[in-house]
């Protein structure tokens, strides 16, 4: 079975809280489910899902990128995806749409690794080499080869599918359908360069391009990657968007990060975006304000109710470092001390109290806000 099929397989039943973990997925995309069903919880929902594929429709695999030892895929799935969300033990919200699932897939190229490639346990979560493991992972005791670890999934969102609303009639025949996909592929392809309000921000100076902000960010970083910094900057805002206590994330650079949306329960991603007016050096870094266009669904007095919005965080960079395909700031090599540890859970070394800072690292968040 395909690694992708086994995560939709996975990501229902640990949505539905029958498993604890998605094996095929990292300990970052575990962190971002985990935190979303936190609050649910709260809140005092209960969310049943249910993911299907499509009957005919195709998975597209494009816009890979990676490095000497890694490489990673985007792959978009056709699927039903149906949400019932509860409390009190009625059912008080239904979603019943065509969507699409889309997952970045990391892959460890097996003529380049060493064994001291940092991986997180697939069945406990903890940081450790891949060359321990094979041994057994010193938490658990399970042993894994590198086959069992990758690829893997790092991150996941569902996007409507809007070509299904006009081109549902056509999949009653096999022109139809392949009309129907054809134009999906076209629009898909396009992800992470547009979003709903695109028109309105380019006559205000420009919602920039993929292209364009390539161009501004390899000036000072030749290996960056648009797709990657996408991959990341939706994993974080994901967390900060769900978290009861956002300064406490390892990539938020503020003690007193607030709460922005503390009764949203769940969000249909729209579109993601940079303006291009923002993204400026200071010293040696570099600051954008990154875009997240979604439908909320928040918990009211008056029920469930759906708003579309935007949320924009303010990231930066130290532009001198290089980008480090694979990394995670769950699986972490101490600088001082050479230990690995998850700064998911703690921001100190647990082996001699070393503070880690993201900002050494890779992007980290100086603020998020509403719009």
């Amino acid at each position: 079975m395909k690694l992708s099929d086994v995560f939709m397989k996975e990501l229902q039943e640990c949505l539905n809280e029958n498993q604890d973990r998605i094996r095929t997925a990292s300990q970052l995309c575990n962190n971002a489910v985990s935190i979303q069903k936190a609050r649910q919880k709260r809140l005092g929902y209960l969310v049943r899902y249910d993911i299907s594929l499509r009957e005919g429709a195709p998975s597209h695999e494009f816009n890979r990128f990676g490095d000497y030892k890694y490489d990673v895929s985007n792959i978009q799935k056709h699927i039903f995806l149906k949400k019932e969300f509860y409390k009190n033990g009625n059912c008080v919200y239904k979603y019943n749409e065509d969507n699409t699932l889309f997952m970045y897939v990391e892959n460890l190229k097996a003529e380049a690794v060493d064994g001291s490639e940092l991986i997180n346990c697939p069945n406990c979560g903890a940081p450790t080499t891949l060359e321990a493991i094979r041994n057994g992972c010193s938490y658990c005791g399970t042993h894994f080869e590198m086959s069992e670890i990758y690829p893997v999934v790092t991150n996941y969102f569902t996007k409507f599918d809007v070509s299904m609303v006009e081109d549902r009639k056509n999949m009653n025949n096999p022109i139809g359908i392949l009309k129907t996909y054809g134009k999906a592929y076209a629009k898909f392809a396009k992800l992470l360069t547009s979003a709903p309000s695109a028109a309105s921000m380019v006559a205000q100076g420009g919602l920039t391009s993929k292209k364009r902000f390539e161009e501004i960010m390899q000036q000072y970083i030749p290996d960056f990657s648009y797709l990657h910094f996408g991959d990341m900057a939706i994993d974080m805002l994901k967390l900060l968007l769900f978290s009861d206590n956002p300064s406490s994330l390892p990539f938020v650079a503020k003690d007193n990060c607030m709460v922005v949306a503390p009764n949203l329960i769940d969000f249909e991603f729209i579109g993601f975006g940079l303006d291009n007016k923002d993204v400026v050096v200071n010293g040696k870094y570099v600051i954008a304000n990154v875009y997240i266009y979604v439908k909320s669904l928040y918990d009211t007095q008056n029920g469930v109710v759906k708003v579309q919005e935007n949320f924009r965080a303010t990231m930066s960079r130290d532009i001198s470092k290089p980008v480090k395909m694979g990394f995670s700031y769950t699986k972490i090599n101490c600088p001082s001390c050479g230990g690995v540890f998850d700064a998911y859970k703690t921001k100190s070394c647990p082996y001699c109290s070393t503070v880690f800072k993201l900002q050494d690292e890779e992007w980290f968040v100086l603020d998020i806000s509403r719009g």
